[in-house]
């Protein structure tokens, strides 16, 4: 460890939430419940913010107790089995856009609707609300969550029987393992 730094742990932040899903729809409700638990790291604007990048800038009482926010694309790729494996500073790195859209199994259309960052624009203006609430919020995380519900309703028999996992992983033919690699 680095003189001066401290790990997650020594700050006191709580472990990244995980999943277990099999299936890109149940790790979708695994993500819904996660930014329920805890609004806070919910953020559709950005794929993933560690907290020493939060601090810059938002209050202490802002910021999740994981020490991460993150938007829908994000928090595939630090919660999907086998990538929950990878360090989260690690996954930071990584194109997070196309990893999680191959995780999930979307094509670009489908990505774009889902990790669209001004998704919440939209969802709030079709419910007749005039502004987006404040990240960190119940209820920024509650217009996230009915954005991914929406997306579920309307994809819901390819979410279902996407599995998770890289091509690779999942071992279709065309997959080159090394683009699934990850610096130690």
């Amino acid at each position: 460890m680095t003189r001066g730094k401290k790990t997650p742990a020594q700050l006191g932040w709580k472990a990244l939430p995980k999943s277990e899903a099999d299936v890109s729809y149940d790790l979708l409700e695994d993500i819904k419940q996660a930014i329920w638990e805890e609004p806070k790291r919910y953020n559709q604007a950005t794929y993933i913010r560690m907290n020493r990048h939060l601090k810059r800038r938002l209050k202490e009482d802002h910021l999740a107790q994981c020490g991460t926010a993150a938007c829908v694309a994000g928090w595939t790729v630090l919660m999907a089995k086998p990538m929950n494996e990878k360090p989260a500073e690690k996954l930071a790195m990584i194109d997070v856009d196309r990893s999680a859209a191959e995780l999930l199994g979307l094509n670009w259309g489908q990505s774009s609707t889902l990790f669209d960052g001004d998704a919440l624009s939209d969802v709030a203006s079709k419910l007749g609300l005039e502004d987006v609430p404040d990240q960190g919020t119940l209820e920024y995380a509650a217009l996230g969550i009915l954005h991914i519900t929406r997306f579920q309703r309307a994809n819901e028999a390819q979410l279902k029987a996407h599995r998770l996992g890289t091509p690779f992983e999942r071992g279709d033919a065309e997959a080159d393992e090394s683009d699934y690699e990850y610096d130690e």
